[in-house]
């Protein structure tokens, strides 16, 4: 097994398999290829978070120029870092290789997702929410999906609700890059018990 890939700073345990190292992740569902994020896919989620229209309600603050490197690592889905860092990072498009219309990172119970601004309004954000939410909790074992949203963040908190997120309170937090502090909204999806099964 070729462990060069391992994420920078971590050492692969020993007793991984070749099943957990090869991350088998790959789905169509309707018009969406689902495939985990390889460096092509990162880079152009990564350019996708550095749009004002999206870092505003993505990453709560205005992205530094200098920040391209990290954006694209926060991205880019090594082979182990299910097991090793416990992320399954996502890229969503239309059919394989073309451009990312989104991306979903799932890491721990928590989720996050963008849409390309170009396709908004054309319901990519919630039919991918729904094939993940759908797919992918039980092959890791998930029985919650938690996410916040900026309260006024509208369209997110449609989608989210529309893909069987409930609102479960809210946080007042400050960010670097943004003036005050910001309202956030969280919500919850239960799973149900995890399948387990890949």
């Amino acid at each position: 097994m070729d462990r060069s890939s391992t994420p920078a700073g971590r050492d692969a345990p020993d007793d991984l398999d070749d099943r957990a190292w090869a991350v088998p992740w790959t789905h169509a569902a309707g018009r969406l290829h689902i495939a985990p994020c390889d460096v092509d896919a990162a880079q152009a989620l990564a350019r996708l978070a550095a749009d004002p229209r999206v870092a505003g309600s993505f990453w709560v603050g205005q992205p530094q120029p200098d920040a391209e490197p990290g954006r694209v690592r926060y991205w880019l889905q090594e082979p182990a870092d299910r097991v090793l860092m416990g992320r399954l990072s996502l890229a969503v498009r239309e059919q394989a290789g073309a451009p990312p219309v989104g991306g979903i990172q799932l890491a721990s119970d928590g989720l996050c997702y963008l849409v390309d601004p170009r396709r908004w309004g054309e319901g990519f954000g919630g039919e991918m929410l729904q094939a993940c939410c759908r797919l992918f909790p039980p092959r890791l074992g998930m029985t919650i999906l938690r996410a916040t949203v900026l309260r006024d963040n509208l369209r997110s908190r449609r989608v989210l609700e529309s893909a069987g997120f409930a609102y479960d309170g809210q946080v007042t937090r400050a960010f670097p890059g943004r003036a005050g502090e910001a309202t956030l909204l969280r919500y919850r999806r239960d799973c149900g018990e995890a399948a387990g099964t890949g």
